[in-house]
């Protein structure tokens, strides 16, 4: 995880890979962020169940894709 860059900086953070991630590997990440997030007391949205149900469902991912 890395802070954001630019005009973004303190507004957002990165999510950082070396080129390779699976649906797993990001599903970890964003459950980790939205704990240390609920541990710091900084309040967020729900991301974790957005993203899994999004990954759950290759159909609606490859049709978002194309757009």
């Amino acid at each position: 995880l890395g802070t954001g860059l630019a005009r973004l900086k303190g507004k957002v953070f990165r999510i950082g890979h070396l080129g390779s991630i699976n649906d797993l590997m990001l599903a970890g990440t964003l459950c980790g962020v939205q704990m240390g997030l609920e541990l710091a007391g900084i309040p967020h949205g729900d991301g974790v169940s957005p993203a899994l149900a999004y990954l759950a469902n290759p159909a609606a991912a490859r049709s978002l894709a194309a757009v």
